[in-house]
């Protein structure tokens, strides 16, 4: 296996095949390089391991096959059967002439009821002559009974292990799901060191990213990836709320600086238009109106003179005379 290989596979992969081959694991070992590293350093120059790490796989790591072959259930049930029948009695076969079947009685009622007449004679007894003649001989001349019918087989009931294990394994399917990890707040990742943030777990890691709209690349096997691309992100944000802060105070000094310039102007103003009236003195009409004096009023108002100078004129038709005396009232100033 290449180095690409070995590092797309778990890491408890990669320790289970470091520990079927024999080879040694890197004390103190945390990231997943250091296994590789460890697998690919144990390596000869033609890139294969060890005869010693092969015959140690091939005498602890490969299962032995054994000699006999697991029987299956239809295989044990037919050899329960064979020992039922073995049990069974088994008919003389030294008698070749079985026992004659008695007739079925007549039950007309015209033929006789006598029963001694319905039942043929019993056979003879053999004559027990020799010293041939054993206990087998003997036990062969009594009427054997009907062979018994074979009990049907009876199915095996399973064991009580079998019944635990769906409940067993139903269990975890029944336990409430993990929580999803709460991603930290940009405010506090931007406290903390690169060290801190590199305690934090993966699942919180993976939500601080999919929070910000960071893409996670399929390649992200290890943690290391994951820390380095928050650390990016703190980064930027921190460079981010720096820039933010000294657009915001550059903003303020130009309201200020603008501010200042108007009250300046303001008060630049009033300076002028104090100096203005302390050379000028006071006028004529302020003088009168300090004295108690008011301004004397005409009998006409302003606005009616002009309209009675236009009246004068020569040429105007009465309709034109009444305009301009309608527009003197409108603009007579009385309203």
């Amino acid at each position: 296996m290449s180095r690409a290989q070995l590092r797309t596979m778990p890491l408890s992969h990669l320790k289970a095949y470091m520990s079927a081959y024999g080879l040694a694991a890197p004390p103190h070992a945390v990231e997943k390089d250091e296994y590789v590293r460890a697998a690919l350093s144990a390596r000869e120059a033609n890139g294969c391991l060890p005869k010693a790490n092969e015959e140690y796989y091939r005498k602890n790591s490969i299962p032995q096959p054994s000699g006999e072959r697991p029987r299956g259930f239809l295989a044990r049930l037919a050899d329960n059967f064979a020992d039922l029948v073995d049990l069974l009695p088994q008919p003389d076969a030294a008698n070749p002439n079985p026992p004659p079947v008695p007739p079925r009685p007549n039950l007309s009622r015209g033929a006789p009821r006598n029963p001694r007449s319905q039942w043929p004679p019993p056979p003879p007894p053999r004559a027990q002559s020799g010293p041939g003649f054993n206990a087998t001989n003997a036990r062969s001349s009594r009427p054997q009974a009907p062979p018994r019918p074979a009990p049907s087989p009876q199915p095996q009931a399973p064991p009580p292990n079998a019944q635990s294990r769906p409940q067993a394994q139903a269990s975890p399917q029944t336990q409430s799901p993990r929580p999803t990890p709460q991603p930290v707040p940009v405010d506090q990742l931007l406290e903390m060191t690169p060290e801190q943030v590199s305690k934090l777990s993966i699942g919180v890691l993976k939500a601080i990213l999919q929070q910000n709209h960071v893409r996670i690349p399929q390649d992200a096997l290890e943690k290391r990836d994951l820390v380095e691309r928050v650390v990016t992100l703190v980064d930027a944000a921190r460079a981010e709320k720096e820039r933010d802060a000294r657009v915001r105070a550059a903003e303020q000094a130009e309201e200020q600086a603008e501010i200042e310039a108007q009250l300046r102007a303001f008060e630049e103003l009033e300076k002028a238009r104090t100096d203005e009236q302390k050379t000028e003195g006071p006028r004529p009409t302020d003088e009168k109106l300090a004295n108690g004096e008011s301004e004397p009023h005409s009998n006409l108002p302003k606005a009616s003179r002009p309209v009675a100078a236009k009246l004068e004129r020569d040429g105007l038709c009465v309709i034109c005379q009444d305009e301009d005396a309608n527009i003197a009232i409108v603009d007579c100033g009385m309203l």
